[in-house]
């Protein structure tokens, strides 16, 4: 359904899963031709996901849970 408040027209979230995989994406890209290494790879992945599923957990605005 057309939104024209949600963010570049899209369902809520595909902006960030758009990020997060392309991100991901390019960092085994450069992994596996082997210009990025396993030292720089497992950090930024880790990064990417914790990100995506982070900002996509409920908050709690009264801290309590």
């Amino acid at each position: 359904m057309f939104n024209p408040k949600a963010p570049l027209w899209l369902p809520y979230g595909s902006v960030r899963a758009i990020l997060a995989l392309a991100l991901s994406l390019v960092f085994c890209a450069g992994f596996l031709s082997g210009v990025i290494t396993a030292d720089a790879f497992t950090p930024v992945v880790v990064a990417v996901a914790a990100f995506y599923f982070g900002a996509k957990s409920p908050t709690n605005p009264n801290g309590q849970g």
